[in-house]
């Protein structure tokens, strides 16, 4: 991941941040400090308040909960482009 940050720019880089069941915030930090100026937008089955606002507050700019739908995401992303 830290290669392929320096090397380019993203316009906008869309993750989920859930591995084995696990939200993870230190990836997330990383991925804000390493990408700065790229808006981030995470989609997830976690749907807990909590996480969500502590992701917003790492810089996530969207959270995304499932399940949802393509014009959701389209929506979202038509946001940040």
């Amino acid at each position: 991941m830290k290669t392929a940050l320096h090397i380019k720019k993203y316009d906008l880089i869309i993750t989920d941040a859930e591995i084995k069941g696990s939200f993870v915030f230190q990836y997330l930090e990383d991925l804000k400090t390493m990408a700065k100026d790229s808006p981030i937008i995470v989609m997830s089955e976690i749907d807990q308040e909590a996480i969500v606002s502590t992701a917003k507050k790492i810089g996530v700019n969207e959270f995304i909960s499932f399940p949802f739908t393509q014009l959701d995401i389209n929506s979202c992303i038509n946001r940040y482009l």
